[in-house]
């Protein structure tokens, strides 16, 4: 478990002080390690994958929109949308797309707790099983119910500490 933690550090270590306060290569191992605190996927899609075409859509938006001064004036943007409203949608865009994603985050930490379960029940069978056919007694549970499962939920706290601290830090209204 300790092990776990030590990656789990670095896997926040390199973003401490927000993108370009660490060198690269810290900021290549934390995003390495994220996989430490549970941040494997995102339902919504993948950052990385997303934000080459997010950037394109924008600039092509504003490029192509009329600009008239009565709708910048006014609070809005060029294309008459309140630019309010674009900044908290684009705020949860990207969120939704972060690795660190919330939900995402949730469902793979429940999917770790029921995959200790099977792991200790199938290994606690086989030791039963191994112990029968030497002819010795079936006695109690090797491993009983909690005993991986709480080493388990133990690692995730950081992983979903973080996850709900960036959904909250994200200003968008869904969290």
């Amino acid at each position: 478990v300790n092990m776990i933690f030590q990656a789990q550090f670095l896997g926040v270590a390199g973003r401490v002080g927000g993108p370009g306060a660490q060198p690269e290569s810290s900021q290549a191992l934390s995003e390495g390690m994220g996989w430490a605190n549970y941040h494997i996927f995102s339902f919504y899609g993948d950052d990385d994958e997303d934000q080459s075409a997010e950037e394109s859509r924008r600039t092509t938006k504003s490029s192509s929109s009329p600009s008239s001064s009565s709708a910048k004036s006014e609070g809005g943007l060029a294309d008459g949308t309140d630019a309010g409203q674009s900044r908290l949608e684009y705020a949860c865009e990207r969120q939704e797309r972060s690795k660190r994603e919330l939900s995402s985050t949730l469902a793979v930490s429940f999917g770790a707790v029921v995959a200790s379960f099977f792991l200790r029940s199938a290994v606690v069978h086989a030791i039963w099983f191994m112990k029968q056919r030497r002819g010795v007694e079936r006695g109690p549970a090797a491993a009983p119910f909690p005993a991986w499962e709480l080493q388990v939920l133990l690692t995730q706290f950081q992983g979903l500490g973080e996850a709900a601290g960036d959904a909250i830090g994200s200003g968008c209204f869904i969290y």
